[in-house]
């Protein structure tokens, strides 16, 4: 079991299962789309310092949490014309890219799986009927089990 990655992977699916819950009626898209790029940043960049040893990976997984901050800010206040419902699908393509090339440049399978499942995930987000319903599954049911099934980074070689 990796324990930051199933963290990582609970904290997303508390969040998305609360804006599921609270955007219809409560809170507002725009504003849960900025608080859900913002905690992707931060969880990036604190997966990010745990890379150290590993700068270039480090500058990626920033940059990509950076762009997509961004992006959902600039898309959340209309300065880009496009549905919120969108963002969801740039979500998975960037943090299932940056997974992915994790794992090609790590050689560990399970990265290559969940990065795999998060990018063609991007393409059946206009069948949810609930905009955040496809982040509880690709985050946070995806995460927690690929941070179940992971091993320890401790425990590698």
């Amino acid at each position: 079991m990796n324990i930051p990655m199933t963290g990582y992977g609970f904290i997303l699916l508390i969040l998305f299962t609360a804006a599921s819950a609270l955007v219809p009626g409560t809170l507002s898209a725009e504003y849960m789309w900025i608080a859900i790029a913002v905690v992707f940043f931060l969880l990036n960049w604190l997966m990010g310092k745990k890379m150290k040893s590993d700068p270039d990976s480090m500058a990626a997984w920033l940059s990509l949490s950076l762009f997509g901050l961004i992006t959902t800010i600039l898309i959340a206040f209309h300065l880009i014309a496009a549905p919120t419902a969108w963002l969801m699908s740039l979500w998975l393509i960037v943090i299932g890219g940056g997974i992915f090339a994790e794992g090609m440049a790590n050689k560990t399978r399970i990265h290559l799986f969940s990065g795999t499942a998060m990018i063609f995930g991007a393409l059946f987000v206009s069948q949810f009927t609930d905009q955040f319903a496809p982040g509880v599954l690709f985050f946070g049911v995806l995460g927690v089990i690929t941070g179940l099934v992971m091993p320890s980074i401790t425990n590698k070689k």
